[in-house]
C-alpha cells in the first residue's frame, strides 16, 4: 500500500494568512535549507512510497494574492487555486508588497525571497547523488537556453525538460487537437518524470496554471519538492532581464519589468495596484485577520466573498 511522508514544515515555521494565502516568515537561507534537508529525507524513502507524497513550493507575490480574488466569475477555479496555496509545504513573500502586508499583520518576515533566487539556491544546493531536476515549462528553447547557463551555474546538475500544454484551469492537453488527457495518457505523463528520479520538480509555468496542476496531479508526481518558479526560466536563459536588486527591496521591481515589457504586463500591474489599494484600505484596517500561528477564521468585509477562506 502506498504511503505518504508527512513533514511538518508548515508547522514548523511562523506564518500569517493574507486574505486567505500563507506567508511565511524565514530568510533565504532558512528556506533553502529547511527544503534541502526535506528533500534528504524524502529521498531516503522507496520510490514507491513517494506517490502522492509531493510538497509544493509557492513562492507569493501580490498576482498570486489578486488571482484569489480576480477574476471574479471563476469562483471554482479561484477555490481550487487559494487551496493549493493553502497546502504548500513552503510559502515565500516574493515581494516587498506582500513583506510589509505580513509585517502589518504583526508577523516579522525578515526579508524578501524570490523565486528566482530560491530556486537558483536549490539546485546549487544539491547533493551530487541527487543533482537532478524537471522542468515543466511551455518554451522548449528557453528551456535549452537555460540548461546551457545551469551547466556553469549548478554544474553536474542533470536536468530533463517536459511541455505540456495547460489550459487554465491546470489540465493537460493534447498538442494538437486540444482534447484533454485521458488517465491513461496522464499515467503516461508523470510517469516519465520518476524514471528520471528528480529531487525538484521545477514547475514552470504561469500561475496560477502551475499551482493548479500541481494541486490536479499530486497524486501522480514522485518528486520530493515541487517548485512553482513561474517565469524563472527565462530569467535563467538570459531572455528577459532581471531588475537590480536594489530595486526589489524597494518594492520597485515590477517598474523595471513594466518598462521591459509594457505591452504584456501594464494590465497585470494595473490589476495588481488596484488590488494593493483595496487591501490596504479596507481589509488591513477592518478585516479580522487569521492569527500568527493560522489557525483563527477570518471575518470581516469581504468575507463574504469568499466564505470557505479559511485554511483546511
Amino acid at each position: 500500500m502506498n504511503t505518504t511522508v508527512a513533514l511538518p514544515p508548515t508547522r514548523s515555521l511562523p506564518r500569517t494568512l493574507l486574505g486567505g494565502v500563507p506567508i511565511q516568515a524565514a530568510t533565504r537561507a532558512e528556506f533553502r535549507t529547511a527544503i534541502l534537508a526535506d528533500i534528504a529525507a524524502i529521498m531516503r524513502t522507496p520510490a514507491l512510497e513517494r506517490s502522492g507524497g509531493a510538497q509544493l513550493v509557492a513562492t507569493i507575490n501580490l498576482d498570486f494574492l489578486c488571482n484569489t480574488y480576480w477574476p471574479p466569475q471563476n469562483f471554482r477555479r479561484r477555490r481550487r487555486y487559494l487551496r493549493s496555496l493553502q497546502t504548500a509545504a513552503y510559502a515565500t513573500a516574493d515581494g516587498m508588497p506582500l513583506v510589509w502586508l505580513a509585517r502589518a499583520r504583526g508577523l516579522a518576515v525578515p526579508e524578501r525571497v524570490s523565486g528566482a533566487d530560491l530556486t537558483l539556491d536549490l539546485l546549487r544546493g544539491l547533493p551530487p547523488e541527487h543533482s537532478r531536476a524537471t522542468i515543466l515549462c511551455g518554451d522548449a528553447e528557453s528551456y535549452l537556453a537555460a540548461t546551457e547557463r545551469l551547466a556553469s551555474i549548478a554544474p553536474g546538475l542533470k536536468c530533463r525538460g517536459e511541455f505540456p500544454r495547460v489550459d487554465a484551469d491546470g489540465r493537460l492537453l493534447d498538442a494538437d487537437s486540444g482534447a484533454q488527457f485521458s488517465l491513461g495518457r496522464t499515467r503516461d505523463f508523470f510517469e516519465r518524470i520518476p524514471a528520471h528520479r528528480p529531487a525538484l520538480l521545477l514547475l514552470g509555468l504561469s500561475s496560477p496554471k502551475q499551482e493548479l496542476i500541481f494541486r490536479r496531479y499530486r497524486r501522480y508526481i514522485r518528486a520530493p519538492i515541487a517548485v512553482g518558479m513561474g517565469g524563472t526560466v527565462n530569467f535563467i536563459a538570459g531572455r528577459v532581464r532581471r531588475a537590480p536588486e536594489w530595486l526589489g527591496r524597494l518594492g520597485l521591481e515590477w517598474l523595471f519589468r513594466l518598462a521591459m515589457e509594457p505591452a504584456r504586463l501594464w494590465q497585470r500591474y494595473f490589476k495588481n495596484a488596484v488590488c494593493l489599494g483595496l487591501f490596504t484600505l479596507t481589509l488591513l484596517p477592518l478585516h479580522r485577520f487569521a492569527r500568527v500561528d493560522g489557525t483563527a477564521r477570518q471575518r470581516g468585509l469581504w468575507s463574504w466573498l469568499h466564505r470557505q477562506r479559511a485554511p483546511l
